[in-house]
């Protein structure tokens, strides 16, 4: 009886250590929890707070993907598309426009595999939620597992009690309790006091609350019930690789069109200097279908449309074609070609040879290729020599 009185006792110590190591686990799933939401809402309010135009610019800058590289945001890229990119970005800003239509316009030329982080909404939701998800089943299995354990040190600790209770009552009954006079033993005391004690600690007083959440959570941890959780976790880990999967396709695929995109823009340029201009404005439209920004795309078809316009007497494929070309610089302001052009169509159009000379200026700044550099010297020389009173010397920079 001495025995099992002390395997009770020391049953519930044992009970007491793996309740107090419970609360330390549930301690640290909270702080867990704690820093994963309080991370969330700082992101939250710090993508609201006001920002200059440079911070703004940055921060957005680092929100989308380089469209020819992997995982590289614009920002670190110095791919030709995440130049343009940036410009646009630039220049958005600049005229008062707000990150969010920002982001769909560029959304809308690129799909959403352009957005550094998924979106919000839609099935994309999955991916935010599902790191809250994941720590919220981790903690109820946890609290469930831990509140089991606790139950059953319970029922072994009473068991045992009853048993050694039992043992007393079948003594008492042969006689042997009187014969002992085990009341006058100080040992006697002991286990009574022992037995009371254990009694007392294995059975404490828990508040109507808190039986009532045990029963509860019991209830909910039903066998039936943790194989639907089970099933909602995975669905919600399968969704989640699945969508990760979908965005690398993506992203492949995006990668995969840009190098088409590059083919076709060097066989329109080529197609540009063979004098094939249906040809190269049919690829230069498929071109920017797949990417509206693109800046030798629109400096190209700027300048066959402007040379159509001219032949043709067209007003309206010349101002095209100058738009187009001032689209091109106003996305990639260093971009060689372009400044020639605009300075070819300053001297045709408007006989404006201090503009046309600037242009012509930055195109030889921008270290043009050879080939377009001696076309259009020779292109310049001729038309400023067109022009009464001018030298048909063009202008160099050192």
């Amino acid at each position: 009886m001495v025995t099992s009185t002390s395997e009770g006792v020391s049953q519930v110590d044992t009970k007491k250590k793996r309740f107090l190591a419970g609360g330390a686990l549930m301690a640290i799933w909270g702080a867990i929890a704690v820093v994963i939401l309080g991370s969330f809402i700082f992101l939250v309010l710090s993508s609201t707070t006001a920002s200059s135009d440079a911070q703004r610019v940055v921060r957005l800058e680092g929100e989308f993907k380089c469209p020819s590289c992997i995982d590289l945001s614009v920002a670190e890229s110095s791919a030709a598309s995440s130049i343009s990119i940036k410009t646009f970005i630039k220049n958005e800003v600049a005229q008062g426009v707000s990150d969010a239509q920002i982001k769909d316009q560029l959304v809308a030329s690129y799909g959403n595999s352009i957005l550094f982080t998924p979106p919000k909404s839609g099935a994309y939701l999955v991916i935010w939620a599902l790191p809250i998800g994941l720590v919220l089943l981790l903690a109820f299995f946890s609290l469930r597992s831990m509140l089991s354990q606790k139950d059953a040190a319970l029922a072994r600790g009473v068991g045992n009690l009853e048993d050694a209770v039992g043992e007393d009552e079948n003594l008492s009954a042969l006689g042997v309790s009187g014969d002992l006079n085990l009341s006058s033993i100080p040992l006697g005391d002991a286990i009574s006091s022992n037995k009371t004690r254990a009694i007392s600690d294995t059975r404490p007083d828990r508040p109507a609350i808190s039986r009532s959440f045990s029963r509860s959570l019991r209830r909910a941890t039903s066998s039936t019930k943790r194989r639907y959780l089970a099933l909602f976790g995975a669905i919600f880990c399968i969704a989640g690789v699945g969508l990760g999967v979908y965005s690398f396709e993506q992203s492949r695929s995006q990668a995969a069109n840009l190098s088409l995109e590059s083919r076709e823009l060097s066989q329109a340029i080529g197609y540009t200097y063979s004098g094939q201009d249906v040809s190269a404005l049919r690829l230069l439209s498929l071109v920017l279908r797949q990417d509206p920004y693109q800046p030798q795309a629109l400096a190209y078809q700027g300048w066959l449309l402007f040379q159509a316009g001219v032949k043709t007497k067209a007003p309206t494929l010349v101002q095209k074609g100058e738009q187009l070309v001032l689209e091109a610089i106003a996305i990639q302001p260093h971009y060689a070609d372009a400044h020639g052009f605009l300075s070819m169509i300053d001297l045709y159009i408007y006989h404006e040879t201090t503009q046309a000379k600037k242009q012509f200026n930055e195109f030889l700044a921008d270290s043009p290729s050879s080939t377009i550099r001696t076309d259009l010297s020779a292109a310049y020389k001729a038309a400023l020599s067109a022009i009464p009173g001018q030298s048909a010397k063009p202008t160099t920079v050192p």
